[in-house]
């Protein structure tokens, strides 16, 4: 009789587990990134957070995300960087 209840409890836990996901997904994103969409010019001294971080007002990591993932996270001195 124990381990019926014991089951119970588990499946429980486990399904209200499950339909947390998505409610967390949704609550811990991140800000979609607000940027100026300048075509930016890379010059001596500058990486991809200083150059989201002086071009957008809020969701730079996420801006800073969407960067790394179109231009890599190395970039060279005149490379031209659309901010999104």
């Amino acid at each position: 009789m124990y381990y019926v209840y014991l089951r119970r409890r588990i499946a429980v836990a486990a399904l209200l587990f499950i339909a947390f996901i998505p409610v967390a997904k949704v609550v811990f994103q991140d800000p979609p990134a607000r940027c100026n969409h300048a075509l930016h010019v890379v010059t001596s001294g500058e990486t991809i957070w200083s150059i989201a971080h002086a071009n957008c007002t809020s969701g730079i990591l996420t801006a800073i995300d969407q960067l790394v993932d179109q231009y890599g996270t190395f970039i060279d001195i005149g490379d031209r960087i659309q901010l999104p």
